[in-house]
């Protein structure tokens, strides 16, 4: 029989700190430690900070509430160029399980992998500075991990919009242990979960040959799927335990750099590499490979170099004009080529469909198409 974990006090709540007054604000009085039990691993959160002053009190408050208080949480300030490395410092001096990492900026990747280098954790889990988590989310996820006998747990989410909209992306009818195969093929369709590092707790141990790619966007993409190949089985819970919250502006006024096609990079070695272990995936690899170029593509239809100098729209974009044209060609004649892995795909959703028809009638009725969605989206 798995262990029960044993019921720990609440933490008390805390009050909103006051804004910052002029003169010398005094220090935050520290929290009273929580009770030690050291039948329980320790687990490492590791909260990777960069310009997010608004978002990382919310997002600490609710890590320190879960009810698994054996933590140590690691707020890695990835080279702030405002007061978020001041408020992580402040916020700190309240929890003796919270510590400070203040470090040049290496983006996220580097902020993750430096956290685990420091970390004692014999499980760790990741929360971005501007997300929050349920207070059970860590105390559920060990508990499948022990009760199944796996290195990693993963939870459904929750995105959580400004108006108080959520949208949940769960499963119910996956069951509470997956094969490998059968994790990735979810992770490939985001039916349950999603590639994203929130709600999943790993065995620190699996990052000893692992770790996020330096200088890459989309690190999750070349990261998540290496982390389900070196787990025999993987642990689920339709619960969803972890909550993204969502800017809707983002969707249309997200700004296209050439960094990001690092997702069609990351996207084409994962495909690549399961392809050869895991022959039945082939329909969702192929999907996948699509997904990414349509995500790229969508960013191109809403910027044009000839609404700014050229020297302008390169120094935003990465990009020159003609580099622009020839990418946006390239993407399109992919897709028109691999119509057939979305159009007579079985696992293909409808808006995969839409999105590949909208495209055959040409770019000017995708990019209409895409701006009606991102309207509605944002509305």
């Amino acid at each position: 029989m798995p262990k029960k974990l044993p019921q720990l006090p609440k933490l008390p709540k805390l009050s909103r700190p006051a804004r910052r007054p002029k003169s010398p604000k005094p220090k935050s009085p520290k929290l009273p430690a929580p009770q030690p039990d050291p039948n329980l691993p320790l687990i490492s959160v590791i909260i990777p900070v960069y310009n997010t002053p608004k978002t990382i009190e919310r997002c600490l408050l609710s890590v320190w509430a879960q009810t698994y208080s054996q933590l140590e949480i690691i707020l890695v300030d990835d080279g702030s160029t405002d007061i978020s490395g001041d408020i992580c410092d402040r916020l700190s001096a309240r929890d003796p399980r919270t510590r400070v990492l203040h470090q040049p900026n290496q983006g996220l990747s580097g902020a993750r992998n430096a956290g685990l280098a420091l970390c004692h954790g014999q499980f760790v889990t990741f929360v971005d500075a501007d997300d929050t988590v349920s207070p059970y989310l860590l105390a559920d996820l060990y508990r499948l991990i022990q009760r199944h006998h796996t290195k990693a747990a993963f939870s459904a989410i929750s995105e959580v919009y400004p108006d108080g909209r959520e949208h949940l992306v769960a499963n119910p009818h996956l069951p509470t242990r997956l094969s490998t195969e059968r994790a990735l093929k979810a992770m490939l369709a985001e039916d349950g979960f999603t590639m994203a590092m929130g709600g999943k707790l790993f065995a620190r141990s699996l990052f000893r040959h692992i770790e996020f790619p330096l200088g890459k966007l989309h690190e999750d993409v070349g990261t998540t799927y290496r982390l389900i190949l070196a787990c025999p089985e993987i642990s689920y819970t339709a619960r969803p335990l972890y909550y993204y919250h969502q800017n809707p502006a983002s969707i249309t006024h997200q700004s296209f750099r050439r960094q990001k096609l690092d997702l069609i990079a990351l996207t084409d070695q994962m495909c690549d590499e399961l392809q050869v272990s895991f022959p039945d995936l082939n329909p969702d690899l192929r999907r996948r490979r699509c997904h990414a170029r349509f995500s790229i593509l969508r960013q191109l239809v809403l910027i044009s170099p000839r609404r700014q100098p050229a020297a302008e729209f390169t120094r935003q974009t990465g990009l020159s004009p003609d580099e622009f044209y020839h990418l946006r060609q390239d993407l399109v004649c992919y897709l028109r080529d691999h119509q057939n892995d979305i159009l007579k795909n079985p696992i293909a959703t409808r808006r995969d469909r839409l999105a590949m028809r909208s495209l055959l009638l040409g770019l000017p009725a995708f990019t209409a198409a895409w701006q009606l969605y991102a309207w509605r989206y944002k509305s």
